[in-house]
């Protein structure tokens, strides 16, 4: 049997590309996919690896932004 990440999807606008290539330049729309649609679309540990691709600049664009406020009370 193939490996999910390197069988071609069969439906949307990747039809015909392999999870593992799309991951590459689309993380997100292997995110979205995972969790909604009722295809299989990867493996668990590739949608993690996505996910996690796709939120860490969000975290880290987040903290930068927490540590810009400055409250004016010695730092409080």
């Amino acid at each position: 049997m193939k490996d999910i990440d390197e069988t071609p999807l069969t439906f949307g606008k990747y039809k015909g590309i392999s999870p593992n290539k799309i991951s590459e330049y689309d993380p997100k729309y292997l995110v979205w996919a995972y969790e909604n649609t009722s295809q299989i679309v990867c493996s668990k540990e590739l949608y993690e690896a996505c996910y996690e691709a796709c939120y860490e600049d969000l975290i880290d664009y987040e903290s930068e932004k927490m540590d810009d406020l400055h409250f004016g009370f010695d730092g409080y």
